[in-house]
């Protein structure tokens, strides 16, 4: 299932020098969730289970993770990503407030933070 009119968000929040919160929200059709994931580079998850928030057409988990370096260098993989034409949007947060873009598609899968940021 692929809604093109409705891509998957991901919100990456530096809420420490070490700690990210991830937000993924998906949409859904009916009871059915887009079968896509996430996952990161040398990254560890804090707590238990994301917290999953169904919401009307979608599903948000919300979940922390934790990296030495942060944001900086980490990859993210949008998982299943190739078997639909569906899109991602990505919006990154760092501690000074400054942000970044990034639209995943099936032929971008995967994006890597640039190891420094100077005037985004």
């Amino acid at each position: 299932m692929a809604d093109e009119l409705r891509p998957a968000f991901l919100q990456l929040t530096q809420i420490s020098a070490d700690t990210i919160k991830v937000d993924w929200k998906v949409p859904t059709k009916g009871e059915r969730r887009m079968a896509l994931g996430v996952s990161f580079n040398n990254a560890t998850p804090l707590g238990s289970q994301p917290f999953l928030t169904i919401l009307a057409g979608s599903t948000l988990s919300s979940w922390q993770i934790q990296r030495p370096q942060g944001l900086l260098g980490l990859t993210t993989q949008i998982d299943n990503l190739v078997n639909t034409n569906a899109e991602v949007l990505m919006r990154v947060e760092f501690l000074d407030g400054q942000s970044i873009s990034h639209r995943f598609d099936p032929t971008d899968a995967q994006f890597t933070i640039p190891n420094t940021m100077t005037n985004i």
